[in-house]
């Protein structure tokens, strides 16, 4: 989060601005309601295929789209409130998202959070933007600010509770479960686990995990013992060669004379709120999407979870 008040680059950042102009927008919000209620939108239409959608001061409007009835938006412009409901599930598809200063966007708030999934994709499928060597991109931006979130308002994201990382019992290769040091808050199967790694193998390979030896676990069971710790069953998603098998590839042990003083810990990766580049971790570093909270200390985000973004090469 940049907290810069006065900061001469300001006016650059208030450029993107311009580059969402209100005068270009295909759908604009005048009255409050369901994004989904076509009755709050001048055109009388909701957004569809490559909208460009301005909210404007003084309304709120609450993002009610579901993963199967959302599409392709070009770009979201917020100078009001964009509130995503809390209860149901929802998807948002876009090129570029940018909230003006005084604008509000919340994604769950600390006294209700989002409880269901809320998935927020950057496209790809727009190109990357228009870099300094004047290439076509999905927007006219020389600053390059645009195929992301940019945001200079209020912002609260919070997702639902989770453990982030527990200690656990000492594993070996082939174990088919691991034993955690307690309970767990909101972990669910399917949820993507990594268990530190605790072997160094100069000659490993990074792709493949087997340099620091650590693994990538998709959680298939979850129980409790008699001490009152969690069990956790999963399949292994450490590398193409071993994805899907049901045991561990390496040992994740403590240092020998050092048990006492040394914890081996798994942490979970999933989230209920997430943003994405469309096309995940392999999407082509120039097509990336990115999140900018600028010039305002308004933030807070909580169990949320961003994966594939970035564009720095």
């Amino acid at each position: 989060t940049h907290q810069a008040p006065g900061d001469t680059r300001l006016d650059e950042h208030l450029q993107m601005m311009e580059v969402l102009k209100p005068q270009d927008a295909t759908h604009i919000a005048t009255s409050s309601g369901d994004w989904s209620d076509p009755s709050i939108w001048l055109s009388g239409v909701v957004p569809g295929a490559d909208a460009k959608v301005f909210i404007p001061a003084g309304f709120d409007v609450s993002y009610d789209v579901t993963p199967e009835n959302a599409p392709d938006l070009m770009w979201v412009r917020i100078n009001g409130t964009l509130d995503w409901v809390r209860d149901a599930d929802t998807k948002m598809v876009v090129d570029t998202i940018v909230q003006a200063p005084g604008a509000v966007m919340h994604i769950g708030t600390e006294d209700d959070p989002v409880t269901a999934n809320a998935d927020i994709i950057f496209r790809t499928d727009t190109g990357s933007i228009l870099g300094r060597d004047g290439s076509n991109g999905s927007l006219d931006d020389p600053a390059q600010f645009s195929k992301g979130l940019v945001t200079h308002g209020e912002i609260r994201i919070f997702g639902q509770e989770k453990t982030e990382f527990i200690a656990l019992d000492d594993a070996q290769a082939g174990d088919d479960t691991l034993t955690l040091r307690g309970g767990v808050d909101g972990w669910e199967i399917g949820d993507k686990l990594v268990l530190a790694g605790t072997q160094f193998d100069k000659d490993g390979d990074n792709a493949q995990n087997s340099r620091f030896h650590d693994e990538v676990l998709e959680i298939t069971g979850l129980s409790t013992n008699g001490q009152g710790d969690s069990v956790v069953s999963f399949v292994n998603r450490t590398n193409d060669s071993v994805d899907g098998q049901t045991t561990l590839l390496w040992d994740h042990t403590r240092p020998e004379g050092h048990e006492d003083r040394t914890d081996i810990h798994v942490g979970n990766l999933s989230r209920n709120i997430t943003f994405s580049s469309a096309d995940g971790v392999d999407t082509q570093t120039d097509l990336r999407g990115h999140v900018m909270f600028m010039h305002n200390a308004n933030v807070q985000v909580h169990d949320a979870g961003f994966y594939g973004l970035g564009r720095t090469d």
